[in-house]
């Protein structure tokens, strides 16, 4: 490609999906003294040496997935006006002090190279507000002389400790370390008083304590796809993940969350204490919930939506109407749900309703007096609907209500005396007596009984005779 423009421009845009393989600029040409913006993204290039000569270049942008030499990383420190620079997938492995000479620089982004080590390569009064190292092999880094840094990306590297490296960053606002090596966050790390945003998910993290104080509120924190077992945080967070972890017991009255995701743990219990008037949205699907773990003093005056998929909740709580009265998304799928109080006709915003896979032999009719548009019924025994409940399933606008044969009635009549004659609290009878296959097995056992019998009563006098 030669660069010979009769007109000096300020932007220039070298794009192409064929290889290229030399890029060449005039020397002297009027160009060079014109152009502020410089984009190249190529398949397979070599990078010209001769890009130090853009004297008024602000904004480079260079990628390129295979390049065919060594980038002149050198250059890039004679441009002394660049505010922007974006080198992704040039193969850089050291820095060096090529960032230093930059004064004006704002926006650093080396993505998608071979670094391994970062070694404050800034100048103390540099500018620059936002660093983008992800998808490196960095292992340790220094920030000595970067304080105005306001948004890190540090995601895809071999980290393993922090330590005191991000204490100089007095500013930091936003923080992404997920996808690291980090096993152990309770060493004194003290982010900037400014730390809105912080994602350390995908690590290996056991155990975390940011000390930060209780006074101190994120906005964002993502724990979720580690190895935690148990966490410490004073302070209030509004959206907080902990989802796919280690938990077994999650309490969090000592700090305030409006938007709490934990599901996918081992929680067996569950305190809430100081969330009653402050949480919007909480997800504890995925665990080992046996009962529903609100309490009849308790009043989320603020939750509108409640996830307890695929736990252990077997019946609904009559204060339910006085624990969450503003109500809107209430999800009790995969429950095994056996009751339903009268006070559920009392949730009156509730809009979407999920009760699939229930043991509800009769939908109850206070369920037509809520304002639903999604209904979940479906579940693989026989119920009944009320005759409320028959005319208001034609107006909900998402409605699953699952039509059973007879042949299925008649099953689901005779296994419900047969419930009714044995008494057993193991999951174990309750997947007998109400799936598909706990049917075909109870029937084929009863059978089998029953041909044991005629062929005992006939094989036994042979036998005594025998004998």
């Amino acid at each position: 490609v030669l660069v010979v423009s009769p007109m000096p421009h300020e932007k220039l845009v070298l794009r192409s999906k064929k290889p290229v393989s030399t890029i060449f600029f005039p020397p002297g040409h009027r160009l060079l003294r014109f152009l502020k913006n410089l984009e190249i993204d190529l398949d397979r290039s070599k990078i010209p040496e001769s890009i130090d000569r853009f004297y008024a270049l602000r904004k480079l942008s260079c990628k390129i997935k295979r390049i065919e030499t060594r980038f002149p990383i050198e250059a890039i420190s004679r441009l002394p006006v660049l505010s922007y620079l974006q080198l992704n997938g040039t193969g850089i492995r050291d820095l060096g002090d090529v960032l230093k000479p930059l004064m004006s620089l704002k926006t650093l982004d080396l993505s998608k190279n071979s670094l391994e080590y970062i070694s404050s390569p800034f100048h103390p009064n540099a500018n620059l507000s936002s660093c983008n190292f992800s998808h490196n092999k960095i292992k340790r880094i220094c920030f000595g002389g970067a304080h105005n840094i306001r948004d890190l990306d540090l995601s895809h590297n071999l980290l393993r400790d922090l330590g005191d490296t991000l204490k100089p960053l007095q500013f930091l606002k936003i923080l992404n370390l997920r996808h690291n090596l980090l096993r152990d966050v309770s060493s004194p790390f003290h982010p900037s008083a400014n730390l809105s945003s912080c994602d350390f998910s995908h690590n290996q993290i056991e155990q975390i304590c940011l000390g930060l104080g209780s006074t101190y509120e994120l906005q964002d924190l993502d724990l979720s796809h580690n190895l935690l077992r148990r966490f410490e945080l004073d302070i209030h967070v509004r959206v907080l993940n902990v989802s796919h972890n280690c938990l077994k017991h999650l309490d969090v009255s000592n700090f305030r969350v409006y938007k709490l995701h934990a599901q996918h743990n081992f929680l067996r219990d569950a305190s809430f204490v100081a969330m009653e008037y402050s949480i919007q949205y909480l997800n504890l699907s995925s665990n080992y919930l046996s009962g529903f773990f609100l309490k009849e003093y308790d009043s989320f005056s603020s939750c509108t939506t409640l996830n307890l998929r695929a736990n252990c909740v077997r019946t609904v709580p009559p204060w339910i109407d006085k624990a969450l009265p503003v109500v809107e998304s209430l999800d009790l799928e995969d429950n095994f749900t056996r009751f339903l109080p009268d006070s559920m006709g009392h949730l009156r915003n509730l809009r979407i309703l999920s009760l699939k896979n229930h043991r509800l032999r009769e939908i109850p009719k206070e369920l037509a007096q809520l304002p639903l548009r999604v209904l979940n019924l479906s579940s693989d025994i026989y119920y009944r609907l009320s005759p409320e409940m028959e005319d208001r399933v034609d107006e909900i606008q998402n409605c699953h209500v699952q039509h059973h044969s007879l042949v299925e009635r008649i099953i689901a009549y005779v296994l419900s005396i047969f419930e009714s004659l044995v008494f057993c609290p193991l999951d174990s009878m309750n997947w007998l007596l109400y799936s598909r296959v706990g049917n075909f097995l109870v029937v084929a056992g009863t059978v089998g009984m029953l041909v044991t019998v005629v062929l005992t009563r006939e094989l036994v006098p042979v036998f005594l005779v025998y004998l």
